[in-house]
């Protein structure tokens, strides 16, 4: 995904959206140990929405990528479905243990 960021350099939104029926072998979200971090992360990127999230491993190291690195993102959504109580809450607590590039920026849930 980040290769395609790349291509990108003026991105202000970003919409990723899983799948209902992945199971454990699809990774749509792959985060790769990166050199270089897409210009649109560090220079333009203000929203991110994450649809049918299901708090994969994978998905949670890609969100954060995001949040370390995106200076001037103000929202991210992230559209957890039918995830229940208890993941949602490990979920929300791993994500705030990753450091926020933009002071601004807030996290809603849904």
């Amino acid at each position: 995904m980040f290769d395609v960021l790349e291509c990108m350099p003026t991105l202000e939104n970003l919409t990723l959206k899983g799948t209902d029926d992945m199971d454990d072998e699809d990774v749509p979200f792959r985060v790769r140990k990166h050199r270089k971090v897409p210009k649109c992360l560090t220079s333009s990127l203000k929203m991110v929405s994450v649809e049918k999230f299901s708090g994969r491993r994978d998905q949670v190291a890609m969100l954060g990528h995001i949040l370390q690195n995106a200076s001037l993102l103000q929202t991210m959504t992230v559209m957890t479905g039918n995830m229940d109580i208890d993941a949602k809450y490990n979920f929300i607590r791993q994500l705030s243990k990753f450091r926020r590039s933009s002071v601004m920026c807030t996290i809603e849930f849904s």
